[in-house]
C-alpha cells in the first residue's frame, strides 16, 4: 500500500472519485483475472483503464499484443514508462469513444478485453463493447458488485432489467469471483466482482429488428410495476388497442404479465410480434 501511494504521489497523481478511480492492490487477484482471460502469444488483449498497472504487466507478458486506454494523462504516461515493450499500445483518450470497430478491422482478428472498470462508465461501456461483439472473442470485467448482479439476474428479481437482457442475447454471462473493497486503494464503499462475457456466435434468440427489440425491452422496464399491455401502448399507434390484441395473440405471451417476468426468449417473440403488426399498419396506411 505504502509503495502504490509513493509511486502516486512521485507522479503527481491523485486518485480521482469523479472518475471512480479505484486502483487493485492485491497482486494474487490481479493474477487471477488475467488468467481468466485464458491469454496465449496469439492475442490481442485491449485493457480499458490501467490504473497504476495492476493487470498490464501481466497481460503484455502473455499476449502478442496489448492496447492500454487510459483517460488520465499522467496515468497513461505512467504506464508507458513503467511497462516498456514493443509489444504494448498506450492510448491516451476516452474508452466510450475508442474506435473498437477499427481496431477489430484493422487486426482482422477477435480481439480481447480485460479491465478493471471505473464505475462510473461500466455499464455504458458494456453496451459499447457488446455493439463491437464481432470483433471480440471474450471480455473479463471487474465491476460493481450491484452490476455484476445485474447482469446474471434471473427474470422476477429486481436485479433483472434491460442490462441482463441486453447483455445476455450476445454473451453467456458468468461471476468468476467477488473481490472485497479492502483491496482497492482508496477503498471503495462497496464490493466488486470479476465477470466473464464469452461472446456467442449466435444471439440467444431471433430477436427480429434489433431496434424493435431494444424499444420493447426498454419499453417494459420504463415502470416495473405496469403491465406489458400498459407499457408497449407508447410505442403503437392511433388504434394501440387493436395492435395490441393482435401482439398478444401473435406472441402466445399474456400481455398481463409485468415486463420482468419475462424471458430473454419471449422479449425475441414479442418484438417480432411487435415489429410485424406495426409494419402491416404502414403498409395498410400507404
Amino acid at each position: 500500500m505504502t509503495s502504490l501511494k509513493d509511486t502516486l504521489r512521485q507522479s503527481g497523481i491523485f486518485p480521482y472519485k469523479g472518475r471512480g478511480q479505484h486502483f487493485l492492490i492485491n497482486n494474487a487477484i490481479a493474477e487471477k483475472i488475467v488468467a481468466l482471460a485464458d491469454l496465449g502469444p496469439d492475442d490481442v488483449v485491449v485493457e480499458i483503464g490501467p490504473g497504476t498497472g495492476a493487470l498490464t504487466a501481466d497481460i503484455v507478458r502473455r499476449a502478442g499484443r496489448t492496447v492500454v486506454i487510459e483517460s488520465d494523462k499522467k496515468l497513461a504516461s505512467l504506464i508507458a514508462e513503467t511497462i516498456g515493450s514493443d509489444r504494448l499500445e498506450v492510448v491516451f483518450g476516452d474508452a466510450l469513444r475508442y474506435d473498437f470497430h477499427a481496431l477489430g478491422s484493422s487486426i482482422g482478428a477477435r480481439f480481447k478485453v480485460v479491465a478493471n472498470l471505473p464505475y462510473n462508465i461500466s455499464t455504458p461501456l458494456i453496451f459499447r463493447l457488446l455493439d463491437c461483439r464481432r470483433y471480440i472473442r471474450r471480455i473479463v470485467l471487474m465491476l460493481q458488485k450491484e452490476v455484476a448482479l445485474r447482469l446474471t439476474a434471473h427474470p422476477g428479481t429486481k436485479e433483472y432489467g434491460v442490462l441482463t437482457i441486453s447483455a445476455s442475447l450476445f454473451a453467456d454471462i458468468s461471476v468468476a469471483l467477488v473481490v472485497g473493497s479492502g483491496n482497492f486503494y482508496p477503498r471503495p464503499k462497496v464490493d466488486s466482482a470479476v465477470v466473464i462475457f464469452e461472446i456467442r456466435n449466435d444471439p440467444r434468440a431471433d430477436v427480429g429488428d434489433i431496434n424493435t427489440f431494444s424499444r420493447v425491452v426498454r419499453a417494459a422496464f420504463s415502470n416495473r410495476r405496469k403491465t406489458l399491455r400498459n407499457a408497449l401502448k407508447p410505442l403503437l399507434g392511433s388504434e394501440a388497442g387493436q395492435q395490441l390484441n393482435m401482439i398478444g395473440n401473435g406472441s402466445g405471451i399474456d400481455l398481463g404479465r409485468r415486463g420482468e417476468t419475462c424471458s430473454v426468449e419471449e422479449f425475441a417473440v414479442l418484438a417480432r410480434a411487435v415489429t410485424a403488426v406495426t409494419r402491416g399498419s404502414s403498409q395498410n396506411e400507404q
